[in-house]
């Protein structure tokens, strides 16, 4: 049985133990369920036991659970890529305005440590996001 799922071009291919012999036909909602999660065969889903059809879920569910991981941290990358430019933007303009005669930081350079803070952030994030998918 195979799954055709929306966020990725990739079929996931589930191993279905066989039908047990006194085990019941699936219930409308768990055939319900695995059409939601990307199963568009629709013999393949009429044919399932109860016991079959948990299994099936299951191993959807974590196929779904692993490709959105992925995703996000994507997303958390991306997010700390733009944050890396804005932050080396902003240090080229601070670095670009001279010492500041009084000593203080001016809205530039709190600019770039917010930034960079930011940065950092959504990169460990990241990693822990990728490594924790794995």
């Amino acid at each position: 049985m195979s799954s055709e799922q929306k966020s990725s071009d990739t079929p996931v291919t589930i191993d279905v133990p066989p039908k047990e012999p006194f085990e019941g036909k699936a219930t409308q909602k768990q055939k319900q369920l695995i059409w939601e999660l990307g199963v568009r065969d629709e013999a393949a889903i009429a044919g399932l036991g109860k016991k079959q059809a948990s299994i099936v879920i299951q191993q959807l569910k974590a196929a779904h659970h692993q490709v959105a991981s992925g995703r996000s941290a994507k997303s958390l990358f991306r997010w700390a890529g733009i944050s890396a430019l804005l932050m080396l933007g902003s240090c080229a303009v601070f670095a670009t305005r001279g010492p500041d005669p009084y000593g203080k930081m001016d809205g530039w350079g709190a600019f770039s440590l917010v930034f960079f803070l930011v940065t950092a952030l959504l990169l460990i994030l990241a990693l822990l996001r990728k490594l924790g998918s794995k």
